[in-house]
């Protein structure tokens, strides 16, 4: 399958079938036109292109499809490097939480735990909402990695337990972050003084 990209982020894809923008001149000749391809996007503000994008890839494809989060895509199992660069793991979707700015629980749901795949960045939109024991196994993947871990989809301080904090320092990693959608989340993320 062709991925292609309205623009090239820190996150995207670099393997071979990975494609930013316009389609290639020579593209004809590397594949034939029954390959299905799909183009995401994630920001809403890369929908018009997205749509224009997959419509100048029909020029050559049968089978093209835009799809991503910006357009309410729901996700399914999650597949390492294919909507995402190598190390990046998505290991559940969705949130318990109704924040009325957050469209993440209308588009992917209550929390919902996939299967856990190797990877050391950590992308989920609240792994801590997860059962004691998806976490825990995640923690143990993350142990087996070659990289330290980094957990950028933004850990929820709300939901920090002391069982958290000791399978933080049961890791290596690199960066944590927190979320912190509105300046009341402020006073969670201050350090406690004892």
């Amino acid at each position: 399958m062709i991925r292609v990209f309205p623009r090239r982020t820190k996150w995207t894809p670099a393997d071979p079938d990975a494609y930013v923008g316009e389609m290639p001149l020579y593209i004809g000749q590397l594949y034939p036109r029954t390959i299905p391809v799909k183009v995401s996007a994630t920001f809403t503000w890369d929908r018009k292109a997205a749509l224009r994008l997959a419509k100048s890839w029909r020029v050559h494809f049968r089978d093209v499809e835009v799809s991503g989060p910006a357009f309410n895509d729901p996700g399914g199992e999650f597949t390492p490097e294919m909507f995402v660069k190598e190390g990046v793991v998505v290991t559940s979707q969705g949130c318990p939480k109704a924040c009325s700015f957050c469209l993440v629980p209308k588009r992917e749901g209550h929390i919902r735990e996939l299967q856990i795949k190797d990877g050391w960045n950590v992308f989920d939109n609240n792994l801590l909402a997860c059962s004691r024991e998806h976490i825990e196994a995640v923690f143990e993947m993350l142990r087996r990695q070659p990289q330290p871990a980094h957990f950028t989809g933004g850990l929820d301080k709300t939901l920090l337990e002391p069982w958290h904090v000791d399978l933080l320092k049961s890791i290596r990693f690199k960066r944590a972050w927190f979320a912190c959608d509105s300046e009341s989340g402020f006073p969670a993320l201050e350090p406690e003084v004892e």
